[in-house]
């Protein structure tokens, strides 16, 4: 049993995959998008309980 749905948004891969790791040893399911827009889709079909997201990325950063 998974502790959530937790969504990574970051232009980094790097960043996601480290981040990716750290919470899937504790129990949570992630799903990553490399752009605002992916991110948008993935939630169009499944929700997230949290969301980390960075800030500043191109075409569509974390706030909009």
């Amino acid at each position: 049993m998974t502790k959530g749905r937790i969504l990574i948004v970051d232009d980094d891969p790097h960043a996601v995959e480290i981040l990716t790791r750290m919470l899937e040893r504790e129990g949570y399911e992630c799903r990553s998008a490399l752009r605002g827009a992916a991110a948008l889709e993935l939630l169009a079909e499944e929700a997230a309980d949290a969301i980390l997201l960075d800030v500043m990325m191109p075409e569509m950063d974390g706030l909009q």
